[in-house]
């Protein structure tokens, strides 16, 4: 779950104009890239056993297909994404001004069909575009501007110099550009709001993340459509658990610190590295990390913590457990939902159990228990 605002909220009881972004590194695919009829189907997973069961290694998911549009995906490789859906949250009208408008965090952009092609803050680029300018983006920082055939020249928002050369555009958004003629685009990653300048019209989006997730490039470099399936950043602990040097770990080491240095070693950020448990100590290697993954070692860590690893919806690493979020829904706030209620009573007794040395260990006198099984960090 994810708290919206009560303008979001509105907005999709309202059945406003929805859409969706899939930011990569180089690329932005939105629902015109989308193909309608399948749409994205989203897994917001934390439970995946019969029963309630701490120590889970939690993995979301995200399935869509593309339209590989002339081919220009053919040869994208893809990788590492944030997945958002947005709702139109409102309107309003401005000036109109040359042959497009763009309003950033940093100044104000016109381009125009005759020179100067770009201005800022009223004045004319030092390094001006070489063609008409014809639709405006503006992203994280930079300013990409485009002509009408996907030509573009790309400037710093902060300080208006031109850094074309160190931002190349791949094929597929030169051809995107073409269909943004007459906008002006401005996306505000932090806040997570679109707004689009259009014929004296602005509009307001606000999106919600669904995560970020690792898109690999599928092998079907000649289909028009691409079927995509993809997998949160906990794909990313699905290796072998390294060798201590590796890691840049010495014992003793508490949970928290081989948490964080995991962590490192796969480029994950996290929410942070204090939880249940994480003082604890780990004197020294144990067998167990032989022939296991980096996945497997992480849900002891979590079970230790007596939670799952999950990633959250802005895609750091955390140690959840069910909680009161203090949001309250009703009937006009869902299209469709389907509610799985637990029931367990309070736990009072631990158990223990490691198969191979043949030892069991209980904690507590009480009546009802929970089994931890072969975690090396509970004995």
């Amino acid at each position: 779950m994810y708290a919206a605002s009560n303008a979001f909220r509105r907005a999709v009881a309202n059945n406003n104009q929805q859409m969706a972004l899939l930011i990569f590194k180089d690329a932005v695919f939105t629902h015109d890239d989308i193909d309608v009829d399948v749409g994205i189907e989203f897994d917001d997973n934390f439970n995946l056993e019969s029963d309630m069961k701490i120590g889970q290694m939690t993995c979301n998911e995200v399935r869509f297909t593309l339209i590989n549009e002339k081919r220009l995906l053919n040869n994208y490789e893809f990788g590492e994404f944030v997945a958002t859906i947005g709702v139109l949250v409102g309107t309003d009208t401005y000036t109109q001004a040359g042959s497009v408008m763009m309003t950033t965090g940093y100044a104000s952009y016109i381009g125009a069909d005759f020179n100067p092609f770009l201005r800022r803050n009223g004045a004319a680029v030092p390094v001006q575009p070489s063609f008409a300018v014809k639709s405006l983006l503006g992203y994280d920082g930079k300013v990409w501007a485009f002509g009408d055939n996907g030509q573009y020249a790309v400037y710093n928002d902060a300080t208006g110099a031109n850094i074309t050369a160190q931002n190349p555009v791949n094929a597929f958004m030169r051809h995107k550009s073409i269909g943004w003629l007459g906008k002006g685009i401005y996306y505000n990653p932090s806040s997570r709001i679109l707004f689009i300048y259009e014929a004296g019209e602005r509009q307001r989006y606000e999106f919600v993340p669904l995560g970020t997730f690792i898109a690999d490039r599928p092998n079907v470099p000649d289909q028009i459509r691409i079927d995509m399936d993809c997998l949160d950043r906990m794909k990313k602990f699905e290796r072998d658990m390294p060798e201590d040097d590796e890691l840049g770990i010495s014992y003793p080491i508490t949970l928290g610190n081989l948490f964080a240095k995991m962590c490192q070693f796969v480029g994950v950020p996290y929410r942070t590295a204090s939880f249940l448990n994480s003082g604890a100590t780990v004197d020294g290697r144990p067998d167990a990390f032989q022939n296991v993954t980096m996945r497997t070692v992480l849900g002891w860590i979590a079970e230790c913590a007596a939670s799952n690893a999950r990633f959250d919806r802005d895609g750091y690493l955390i140690m959840d457990w069910l909680r009161n979020t203090g949001q309250s829904y009703n009937e006009t706030m869902y299209s469709e939902f389907q509610p799985y209620w637990y029931e367990t009573q309070k736990i009072d007794k631990l158990y223990s159990r490691d198969t191979t040395a043949g030892t069991d260990a209980t904690v507590g006198t009480g009546n009802v228990g929970y089994l931890i099984q072969n975690n090396p960090f509970i004995n």
